[in-house]
């Protein structure tokens, strides 16, 4: 049998206390009513205050091949079942990261960016090195093969009035790091990106990066002589079809350039 009190704890040769128990081992009502009597009133003394908030790896330093190790592991757990946490821990750690934003007790370490604020990219310029591991990493990154609904929307509208557009959202066209959702088929530099009402309004999405917010995108692409429109969700889901094409005639400034197809 386990000895009370041996400070060795379980050795070889003793018997455990649950051999020959079968199924999930559940402590009888007495016996969850004796241990709340016990523990009742039991508090952390000022000596043991320290261990509230004390999570076993705080402060702990963890060695190179030991983060290497822990890395891999989390890549052969992802390979195997499709995700590194669960959709309950994630969940989970939604609830708390939202409990502890609402408590103060943690703090967004990126705002949402805001008009007249500076990117923090401003006259900065990559090195060629650097360039060529972004050309790299970009034709490695996988673009969502699905349209989305807002996409989808405004597809139809193309092929039901043969608008001079294609979709080119699938990462086949780049302007610097822009993979623009729509462009002109007939060689205008003329783009139309479709957003979402929370993807991409900084207002919503708090850490939006800034080349994913209308200004952001308008600005690269105007370097590169690129005209953008931006239709909203929204307009996609209330305004008719002859607002949705006012607006596309007037952004494009031409009575002529796209009247044919309106």
């Amino acid at each position: 049998m386990f000895e009370k009190g041996n400070p060795g704890g379980f050795k070889k040769g003793y018997t455990p206390w649950n051999k020959g128990r079968k199924g999930i081992f559940h402590h009888s009502e007495e016996t969850k009513k004796a241990i709340i009597k016990k523990q009742k009133g039991k508090h952390y003394s000022p000596e043991t205050e320290f261990k509230k908030d004390h999570t076993i790896n705080k402060g702990r330093i963890r060695s190179k091949d030991v983060k290497k190790n822990i890395s891999k592991g989390r890549l052969k757990r992802k390979e195997k079942l499709g995700y590194i946490n669960s959709p309950k821990t994630r969940k989970n750690m939604s609830k708390t990261r939202k409990r502890l934003i609402k408590e103060g007790k943690i703090k967004f370490p990126i705002k949402s960016f805001k008009k007249g604020m500076v990117p923090w990219n401003k006259g900065k310029f990559h090195s060629e090195r650097t360039k060529r591991k972004i050309r790299k990493a970009r034709k490695k990154q996988k673009i969502p093969l699905h349209h989305t609904k807002p996409e989808l929307k405004f597809i139809e509208l193309i092929n039901k009035y043969n608008l001079p557009f294609k979709y080119t959202g699938d990462g086949r066209f780049w302007i610097e790091n822009i993979n623009p959702d729509f462009v002109e088929c007939n060689g205008k530099k003329i783009c139309i990106e479709v957003f979402g009402d929370y993807w991409h309004n900084p207002l919503k999405r708090i850490g939006l990066r800034w080349e994913r917010t209308e200004k952001g995108r308008r600005d690269i692409l105007a370097k590169y002589g690129w005209k953008m429109l931006v239709l909203w969700e929204n307009e996609l889901n209330t305004l008719s079809d002859e607002k949705i094409l006012s607006k596309i005639k007037k952004f494009i400034n031409s009575k002529n350039s796209i009247s044919k197809y309106l």
